[in-house]
């Protein structure tokens, strides 16, 4: 549908914020792996970069970055109602660790991953930062040193309105101006 909506399909970028976030770094990073390929296309897009905010990377560590840091979270792990993850697995992800690898971003790096840019918040109380840090590590390692840029702010929370200053706006904006040329 690229043509549809005057879209290079030469030139793609996905964006998110958190859950959103998840979900490009997956179609991202998953292009083209035979494992989670679906019904054949005529046509498809290369995504050539990734922008992540406050993105979940690991959803198994999760419990255990708050615990390490100290920080607020939003919710309470202790808390036997399912949270939102649990809830869409059907199961409490410490349950089913094989399932939710195959939907962690830093489960799925490999060397042909597109440059990923990582936004987030060090007091973020709903995705803690150490997700954002290990997803730039990984990629670095795996797919090179400069396959990943992270940012990680000391004072933005979640969903922080101050991704939306011009100074975050243009860091993204070149970001993506290196990668689709």
């Amino acid at each position: 549908n690229a043509g549809t909506y005057l879209l290079d399909p030469n030139r793609t970028a996905l964006c998110g914020a958190s859950a959103g976030a998840q979900l490009a770094m997956m179609a991202a990073y998953t292009q083209g792996v035979p494992v989670y390929e679906g019904a054949d296309l005529a046509e498809t897009c290369k995504v050539l970069a990734v922008v992540e905010q406050f993105g979940s990377t690991d959803f198994l560590k999760t419990k255990r970055h708050f615990d390490e840091s100290g920080f607020a979270r939003a919710n309470d792990p202790e808390d036997p109602e399912p949270d939102a993850v649990d809830v869409m697995l059907g199961a409490k992800t410490q349950q089913m660790p094989d399932l939710v690898r195959f939907m962690n971003p830093i489960d799925n790096v490999h060397p042909g991953i597109p440059p990923t840019m990582l936004l987030h918040g060090r007091y973020d109380p709903v995705v803690p930062y150490q997700q954002a840090e290990e997803l730039f590590e990984k990629i670095r390692r795996v797919a090179g040193q400069s396959r990943a840029e992270l940012y990680i702010d000391d004072v933005f929370l979640h969903a922080d309105p101050g991704y939306a200053e011009k100074e975050w706006g243009d860091r993204i904006f070149g970001f993506l101006d290196k990668y689709l040329k």
